[in-house]
């Protein structure tokens, strides 16, 4: 029997047209829903002490896996400090932060309400208007909120903020690297006989599935069949209640401090 093997590679990521100022990626797609992945950018630095702000990365990157080097001059810049700012704009963050402050509501039967957000539950906003009256103004009757400008700290998209420390000003090539969720891939395969049962095509079809909340343009795709295995820090059990001639002995030995 003779076999005809195909191979298919299906990849659900969204695909756009390369420009020169796009960063080039790649993706290492793990079993367990978990990714690798590696951007080479192009950054403007000044000298000295500054903040910069990385933004489209993963919604689901795991912080503590970042990796930050410039590729243009390594020993020049320094990474001090990370923060990775994910509160989003949305409809609720939008009304909690504006609480206490003036908004406009307007229903679906055209009535418009101005006033001081004093609470929103479940979608329904409380409004206390100038005169002093309270307006309940539920979910299902509201048609459109306006708020005077975006609150500061709410972004639109994921951000790593960074405290660089650069000898030299001017564009820096940079590499960054992370893990992130919400990336995983599957394998079909489909046989097809011939009537005389003397030969198989097998197509095998290779999905990626993208729920990371970031797009990776043209990205350079690799697959790793098998689990991860991450290291864990091991947790120590202690007596709950320690003996009482275990708690004079903790007593009698104070911390010490060191450099």
């Amino acid at each position: 029997m003779k076999l005809k093997y195909k191979l298919f590679l299906m990849i659900f990521l969204v695909v756009g047209i390369l420009r020169a100022d796009e960063p080039k990626v790649a993706v290492t797609i793990y079993n367990n829903s978990l990714a690798l992945v590696r951007e080479v950018r192009t950054i403007q630095l000044k000298k000295g002490l500054q903040e910069f702000r990385f933004v489209d990365v993963a919604a689901k990157i795991d912080p503590t896996s970042v990796h930050f080097k410039s590729l243009s001059n390594p020993k020049d810049v320094d990474l001090l400090e990370q923060n990775f700012e994910y509160d989003l704009v949305g409809t609720e963050r939008l009304l909690q932060k504006y609480i206490d402050q003036q908004i406009v509501a307007s229903t679906k039967n055209g009535h418009v309400f101005k006033g001081k957000l004093l609470n929103t539950t479940s979608g329904d906003v409380i409004l206390q208007s100038e005169d002093g009256f309270v307006v309940v103004v539920k979910a299902t009757a509201l048609e459109n909120i306006q708020f005077p400008a975006l609150p500061e700290g709410l972004l639109t998209r994921p951000t790593l903020v960074w405290l660089l420390n650069s000898k030299k000003g001017g564009k820096q090539e940079s590499e960054i690297s992370y893990l992130t969720t919400g990336i995983k891939w599957h394998a079909e395969y489909v046989a097809v006989t011939n009537q005389a049962d003397s030969e198989i095509q097998l197509s095998a079809w290779v999905s990626i599935e993208n729920n990371s909340g970031a797009t990776y343009r043209d990205a350079k795709v690799k697959l790793v069949a098998g689990d991860v295995h991450r290291v864990k820090k091991e947790r120590r059990l202690y007596n709950v209640l320690p003996k009482a001639e275990t708690l004079s002995v903790m007593a009698a030995q104070p911390f010490q401090e060191k450099a």
